[in-house]
């Protein structure tokens, strides 16, 4: 009998009971499915999810590059949001300028360096060297024991010794420190060069193999020699030609005494 009047005493439960029924179901199931979050309570999300109301604002340009080439170039940029995105400041990244110029590879050290083929220098092999030109061995041929590019101990005892024609040369590059390796490159100067350095013979570096022959001047450049003179001796023509020159100046000497 009560049953039946509680409803009449308080209509509103007849709409009002679902609501709480259902109401409650749903926050014991939010409560079990995130009591992982910490002691039993129930997850409370720090941002809105959902990006109603949020504006991303605009890129910024790149940041300049931390290396101009190697392997360790790294620039960003950054946009601001409103306070309704899920990130307030976005940065991101990208690789660049991880490059050597003029045909230079990086190191496989990975230290970030560029090693520069002949001729080229600079970080990033950017400088030529146009002193020295550096052509296959074409122009010329060159003893059998030597190769493009020899190695020996610093201060080295002997030369190398090459077969050359005019454009020939021996490039010595001493390191820095007394016990690093010394490099040899050989190849051909530019045109610009051929008439700079004096055609000398000069004693070889073994003078039983080669009694004259075309060295390295102040350790740099070899002095040009022609096909005749290079590992062959003195050729009759020079011979003649240092002959002459000791003749005349015997007689420029006697006529000076005579003179007096």
């Amino acid at each position: 009998m009560t049953a039946m009047l509680f409803p009449h005493k308080f209509p509103f439960l007849l709409t009002t009971v679902p609501f709480l029924v259902v109401g409650f179901f749903l926050w014991s199931t939010g409560v079990s499915a995130h009591s992982g979050h910490g002691e039993g309570h129930p997850y409370i999300p720090t941002h809105i999810s959902s990006h109603h109301g949020c504006t991303r604002g605009d890129w910024a340009a790149w940041s300049e590059c931390t290396f101009q080439c190697g392997e360790n170039g790294t620039q960003y940029r950054k946009r601001y949001n409103n306070y309704h995105c899920p990130h307030h400041l976005e940065t991101v990244y990208r690789q660049c300028n991880r490059r050597c110029y003029n045909g230079g590879e990086l190191s496989d050290s990975y230290s970030g360096v560029c090693e520069c083929p002949d001729n080229f220098d600079g970080a990033c092999c950017e400088n030529f060297d146009d002193s020295v030109v550096v052509t296959p061995f074409s122009c010329y041929t060159c003893d059998e024991a030597y190769s493009t590019q020899a190695t020996c101990v610093s201060n080295p005892t002997s030369l190398p010794t090459v077969s050359c024609n005019t454009t020939c040369f021996v490039k010595l590059t001493l390191e820095e420190h007394t016990d690093d390796v010394t490099h040899i490159k050989r190849g051909c100067k530019s045109t610009s060069e051929l008439d700079t350095d004096p055609c000398v013979p000069q004693r070889c570096p073994n003078p039983s193999a080669h009694p004259y022959h075309s060295v390295p001047d102040n350790g740099t450049c070899g002095l040009c020699c022609t096909d005749d003179l290079c590992n062959h001796g003195l050729p009759a023509s020079t011979a003649a030609e240092v002959t002459y020159n000791i003749v005349s100046t015997a007689l420029m000497l006697g006529l000076a005494m005579m003179l007096k």
